[in-house]
């Protein structure tokens, strides 16, 4: 997505937020996720590996080594 489209997409998930509902996203750009969601999941090879808050999650070795270096 561009920088426009993540803008309208995260006003869209505040406000669907603030209603009480839930989205799911599927979502690899780091810094969107990290300010967007309340909980996120890491996948590999098809299965959940690590649950928890963007932090909790982005600060585990092995989503590290996929993701951020």
């Amino acid at each position: 997505l561009n920088t426009d489209s993540f803008d309208t997409l995260y006003r869209f998930i505040n406000t669907a937020r603030q209603k009480g509902k839930t989205i799911l996203l599927i979502e690899h750009n780091i810094r969107f996720i990290e300010n967007a969601i309340d909980h996120c999941h890491f996948m590999s090879g098809g299965r959940i590996e690590i649950s928890g808050s963007p932090a909790e999650v982005l600060g585990h070795r092995e989503v590290k080594e996929s993701y951020l270096l």
